[in-house]
């Protein structure tokens, strides 16, 4: 039985469960296989708690040091290194003489540059090009030197997807030789249901804080799709800056728009994947390292509605999804298949399967387990 010791910055609790759920996700599949865990979420902030059956140590590492020694980790598995990471790790290393995988997600190590779309005024920009430059640099010396520390100590990176090692390596001028690849897992069994008729309804689940879920492409689809159809119906859920401005430039009837400003609580997505009487999910995105929602509504057999943008065509094909750049022809690609109920369900069973095939818990769980294995041969 192994012993595992999460390091991360971030972690959900009952007042923020939406805190980096997919580490958590994670820990509870390490649970199931008969592993034991200890969460150390490093903060300024000192408290133990426990979140769904999961012990958290939450604060610094001197605080806990004693405790976790007696619980003598067999390996540590570090989520997202940023600063407080970076600034404990070579103490962290010297308490425990174990191999470190460390899972990168994305904001630690992207430039920041590569956001300029979620800008919206000379003023902003300005910004992020004078102020912004001197953190960008801090980010890179920060993320060089972690890598550094993992080079020196023989420890392996893993990445979701082969964009975001290219990027990582890109945007912090370095080269990773110790790298795995393993994708976020889906509880595909969790969001499976059966699709039995092809509806016309869309759903949209998205965040509206940020540009980089491209709701504004979304919105474009849709009044393009109303050029050619006038007998679908579009529910949409999301919260965040943008919502008011993008449902104002929707130009379809009230009557057939359902917008709620709510992001869905876990249990609340799940069910709303799994209703029969949605048929398309729309998910264009500027910039995503996986697109693990996308990936959930695949896995209910949800047709997705995506763009070729960053890791997206790593895990999306034209064989069971929609994926364009081109706004009008993936209007008219959604209206085809409206109208074939057939190549519909063939496509749905298709996500269905890709998911069950290549991105399932069972298959990737094993993954990550294994690499501890490979250590201990």
């Amino acid at each position: 039985m192994h012993k595992i010791l999460i390091l991360t910055e971030h972690y959900p609790s009952e007042d923020n469960i939406y805190n980096y759920m997919f580490i958590h996700s994670r820990v509870l599949e390490y649970i199931k296989c008969g592993c034991e865990v200890r969460v150390l979420y490093l903060s300024d902030v000192s408290c133990v708690y426990c979140y769904e059956g999961v012990e958290v140590n939450k604060g610094a590492f001197d605080e806990y040091k004693d405790k976790l020694l007696n619980f003598s980790p067999d390996v540590i598995f570090t989520h997202s290194p940023k600063k407080r990471i970076v600034s404990s790790i070579v103490e962290i290393k010297k308490t425990f003489e174990v191999k470190n995988y460390t899972w990168i997600h994305g904001v630690e190590a992207l430039s920041m540059f590569r956001r300029i779309f979620n800008t919206s005024s000379m003023k902003e920009r300005v910004s992020l090009f004078t102020i912004g430059i001197v953190q960008e640099i801090r980010r890179v010396l920060r993320f060089r030197k972690y890598a550094k520390i993992c080079e020196n100590s023989n420890d392996e990176f893993i990445f979701v997807s082969h964009w975001m090692k290219k990027i990582t390596e890109s945007d912090n001028y370095i080269k990773i030789e110790k790298a795995n690849l393993i994708p976020n897992f889906i509880d595909y069994e969790g969001f499976e249901s059966e699709r039995v008729t092809n509806t016309k309804n869309i759903l949209i689940v998205r965040s509206f804080e940020s540009r980089k879920y491209a709701n504004d492409i979304s919105i474009q689809m849709l009044n393009e799709l109303n050029k050619l159809r006038e007998d679908f119906t579009v529910t949409i859920y999301g919260e965040g800056r943008y919502f008011d401005s993008c449902i104002q430039q929707l130009n379809i009837g009230d009557s057939r728009v359902q917008a709620t400003e709510k992001m869905l609580p876990r249990e609340e997505l799940k069910e709303c994947l799994k209703d029969s009487k949605y048929s398309f999910f729309m998910c264009p995105t500027r910039q995503d390292a996986q697109g693990v929602t996308m990936c959930e509504a695949m896995a209910s057999g949800l047709i997705v509605v995506t763009n070729n943008s960053t890791a997206i065509p790593e895990f999306v094909s034209p064989e069971y999804a929609i994926i364009s750049d081109d706004v009008a022809l993936s209007a008219e690609m959604i209206s085809n298949l409206m109208n074939n109920k057939k190549e519909f369900l063939e496509k749905s069973n298709m996500a269905l399967e890709y998911i069950r095939n290549n991105l399932s818990s069972e298959i990737l769980i094993t993954k990550e387990l294994n690499l501890i294995n490979k250590n201990d041969s």
